[in-house]
């Protein structure tokens, strides 16, 4: 009882902490616009960047949590009542990764997460 007591407990532990991607519309990790996190995910997790980040981001800091496989950023927005991002695949990661410098052909073009878990 008390071992699915625990259970319990880290797994809803992990659908707060799970993976994080935070935006920032300056170098540097400077100017953060939002976070946007997946919880603890089963398959796949769409999500738009918050608005004061779309078009904006500069620097990134992603923290993928141990029971998640992933994150894909993508260049569009998900459309109203679509299930996924649109657009070309900006970047993937199975670990933490951060850029704190975006090129010129990643300029302004995160604005879409995919958590895939």
């Amino acid at each position: 009882m008390k071992l699915t007591g625990l259970f319990v407990a880290l797994c809803a532990a992990s659908s707060v902490y799970g993976t994080t991607v935070k935006l920032y519309t300056g170098r540097d990790f400077k100017g953060k616009c939002g976070e946007v996190s997946g919880g603890w995910v089963s398959g796949h997790e769409y999500h738009n960047v918050p608005s004061a980040c779309k078009g904006k981001v500069q620097s990134f800091e992603v923290s993928v949590s141990a029971i998640d496989h992933g994150v894909r950023l993508w260049s569009k927005v998900k459309p109203s009542g679509e299930v996924m991002c649109g657009g070309s695949e900006a970047g993937y990661t199975t670990e933490d990764w951060r850029r704190p410098s975006i090129s010129s052909t990643w300029n302004k073009k995160i604005n879409c997460i995919e958590f895939i878990g």
